[in-house]
């Protein structure tokens, strides 16, 4: 142990410490009556004490007291109890090996030499107790690794875990990316691989892709993926029905081997209103699971075709790969005009009237310079949105120089930079926290797997930096450049009726020919173009509130995203509101949630775990005392878990997860040499306490004490 002795000041109570002493001294320097000598060291020893501790205490004092405590590291267990850790694959039950790894005698081993604390781990975190590890429950219904560590990291300051170790099959299928996550925690977490990475024999309807709106009269694109492991040249039968009835199914031989084949059906669709669709694939004998042989969709129909004005600054591969991607769709009818020398047009022209306008249903703008704009009839574009139409707005080298000038700059979600603002160079686009759920976006039925594609395409060629995000709009996606400044790369927002995109960037042609050029496909961007085009032309009331969930159908295990977006009578977004929204399920009232404001008139709530059926959503809304509207909607959780998308164990997660964290990684039946590489050295600990002199009453009595020690002498020796 060691002692610190601390002064608010150092020379001012030495000065007055002396000057006190020399007083005591000077005091006791000549007595009447004369008093032997050692009798004047006593009473000069005592005032000199007296004076001094107060002095001491008026500088308030205080010994540091500073000790070394030896302890024993904390290592964290994570325990994955999801429902894919109840299959039994090649390598025989994942329950089995689960349980055997947490009663090992090496768990107990490293109990002894490490602070151990355990924790079961699906979509949420919750304590283990090793006690009662044979009764484990496996009925989590999805796998999210990153919230599970993040949660953790937070229940310890930061560097008291040495280590971390997590038990998984790594089939993550939820939140945050889990190495995104580990970057940030900086604890080595050493993940060790339960179940077989081979496939085991298993078919799995991984995807359907259709449009979220169609058109009565025409027919509806489905796109099924399969995917099959041991079951190459099996022949299977893929069905598209809508409650009991079938309505279409084609016959399909399986590749085997986990790679991908699409079956494409052109579904006749007729009646408008919300259908609900469901693609299933046959079970065959001997499957690890048939849960994943089956997918709920929803497609709203409504009468007519999308009618678009795709609108060019000039010839390029970007105006000819959307205008080829917007073709392709049945249910889209596109009108193509290119600017030529003098703002005039190869074929065609603008439409110079409101009336005329009003004939399309979106508008895109692509690489437009402002003469262009400027040359139209005042507000004719914005008047358009007002009204209900759809604006999408995309960058080049001409784009948005002088819009600051032009009517536009008042509609658009991001306020406007003068003159030119194009670069180019490798820009690649990240989503944002809103981006990975919403419908523009989401271009996977799995946000996970979303986020995955959006990652793999190649980079843009040049985007257009633009001012700052206006309230009420959301950014989707960005980009950073070299000194990591993030410039906004897809903003949403609303003009009255209307619903408006601006995407500062070109060279997307990028993410069709190169995928291509690199063995993969334009899945993604079709999708993305979908996407997009469905969002701006939606029906959309613009009533005060407006309930809807990123999603219409959810598979079991993920959570379900609310938004609630509130208008004033203007049409402005309405702040500082209260918001309950109620779920009910076959008329019985499910659960009712407070959501929370995030800005911008929007409000937001995640329920997670709700149970499969289909629920319907009454949002009522309150400003103060004065209710605002309510609005309903509906969505589906279905039977099909996320826990049986990917029943393979995913070792190369696990051996990423471990790599960027400094940890290792090791099989189940290799856990003990595991007890060799954690850091289990024992931790000193420096424990600090501060005593405050002055605090204490017993340095009073003392000082008390002292005085009356001095008083009694002198009066018994008869010293004046």
């Amino acid at each position: 142990m060691t002692v610190d002795f601390r002064i608010n000041s150092t020379l001012i109570p030495l000065l007055l410490l002396s000057i006190m002493v020399a007083l005591a001294w000077f005091f006791y320097r000549r007595t009447n009556p004369p008093v032997s000598s050692w009798l004047k060291r006593l009473l000069f020893g005592l005032r000199a004490v007296v004076l001094s501790l107060l002095v001491l205490l008026l500088f308030e004092p205080v010994f540091i007291l500073t000790s070394t405590v030896t302890e024993k590291p904390i290592v964290a267990l994570l325990a994955d109890c999801s429902q894919s850790m109840a299959l039994t694959d090649s390598q025989g039950s994942r329950q089995r090996q689960l349980t055997s790894l947490l009663a090992s005698s090496t768990l107990n081993s490293l109990a002894q030499r490490s602070r151990l604390e355990t924790f079961a781990f699906a979509d949420d975190l919750a304590k283990l107790n090793l006690a009662s590890t044979d009764s484990l429950s496996l009925t989590g219904q999805g796998t999210d690794i990153g919230r599970a560590l993040e949660r953790l990291n937070s229940r310890f300051e930061p560097e008291e875990l040495s280590a971390l170790i997590l038990l998984s099959d790594g089939a993550n299928n939820l939140g945050k990316d889990p190495l995104a996550v580990v970057k940030r925690i900086k604890v080595p977490v050493f993940t060790v691989g339960i179940g077989s990475p081979e496939g085991q024999r298993d078919i799995r309807l991984s995807g359907v892709l259709s449009p979220s709106v169609a058109y009565s009269g025409d027919r509806l694109p489905v796109e099924v993926t399969l995917q099959s492991w041991g079951y190459a040249g099996v022949r299977v039968t893929v069905v598209l029905s809508e409650g009991s009835k079938e309505l279409a199914q084609k016959y399909v031989t399986l590749a085997g081997d986990g790679r991908e084949q699409q079956v494409r059906f052109q579904l006749p669709v007729r009646n408008p209103g919300l259908h609900r669709y469901q693609a299933s694939v046959s079970v065959a004998e001997g499957e690890l699971s048939f849960q994943n042989n089956r997918q709920r969709f929803r497609v709203k129909v409504l009468d007519g075709r999308i009618r678009v004005l795709l609108v060019a600054g000039r010839p390029s591969p970007d105006f000819s790969f959307l205008r080829r991607a917007l073709e392709r769709e049945k249910d889209v009818e596109v009108h193509p005009l290119v600017v030529k020398k003098g703002n005039k047009f190869y074929q065609g022209r603008f439409p110079t009237s409101e009336k005329e306008l009003r004939k399309f249903n979106l508008v895109i703008l692509l690489d437009i310079p402002r003469s262009v704009i400027t040359g139209l009839p005042e507000g004719l574009i914005t008047d358009f949105v007002d009204q209900g139409g759809g604006l999408l707005i995309l960058g080049g080298e001409d784009a948005f120089g002088g819009y600051i000038r032009s009517p536009l700059r008042d509609a658009l979600p991001v306020s406007l930079m003068p003159g030119l603002c194009f670069r180019s160079g490798q820009f690649r686009l990240e989503l944002s926290a809103q981006g990975e759920r919403h419908p523009v976006t989401l271009i996977s039925e799995n946000p996970l797997e979303s986020q995955r594609m959006w990652a793999q395409l190649p980079p843009l060629a040049g985007i257009n930096r633009l001012g700052g995000v206006r309230p009420g709009a959301t950014v989707l996606a960005y980009c950073k450049d070299a000194t990591g400044t993030s410039f906004p790369l897809l903003i949403t927002g609303s003009y009255g009726k209307g619903r408006i995109i601006v995407a500062p960037f070109c060279g997307f042609w990028r993410w069709d020919l190169v995928m291509w050029g690199i063995g993969r496909t334009n899945r993604a961007s079709n999708r993305f173009w979908q996407n997009t085009i469905g969002w701006l032309t939606a029906p959309r009331d613009l009533s005060a509130v407006q309930v809807g969930t990123d999603k219409k159908v959810y598979r079991s295990g993920e959570r379900v995203n609310l938004q609630v977006q509130l208008y004033d009578p203007f049409g402005q977004p309405l702040p500082a509101a209260t918001v309950i929204v109620t779920l009910t399920q076959q008329g019985k009232q499910h659960r009712q949630v407070q959501l929370k404001d995030c800005g911008g008139g929007t409000y937001r709530a995640q329920i997670p775990r709700l149970p499969p059926g289909t629920y319907q959503v009454k949002a009522v809304a309150w400003k103060e005392e004065n209710k605002v509207g309510e609005d309903r909607g509906e969505f589906t959780i279905e039977q099909y878990s996320l826990e049986f998308q990917q029943t393979r164990a995913d070792y190369e997660l696990l051996k990423r997860i471990a790599h960027q964290s400094g940890g290792k990684f090791c099989r189940a039946q290799e856990f003990p040499r595991l007890l060799d590489e954690l850091p289990l050295e024992k931790q000193k600990q420096r424990q600090t306490r501060s005593v405050r002199l002055y605090s204490y009453p017993w340095i009073l009595a003392l000082v008390l004490g002292l005085i009356a020690a001095e008083w009694t002498v002198r009066r018994r020796q008869g010293l004046l």
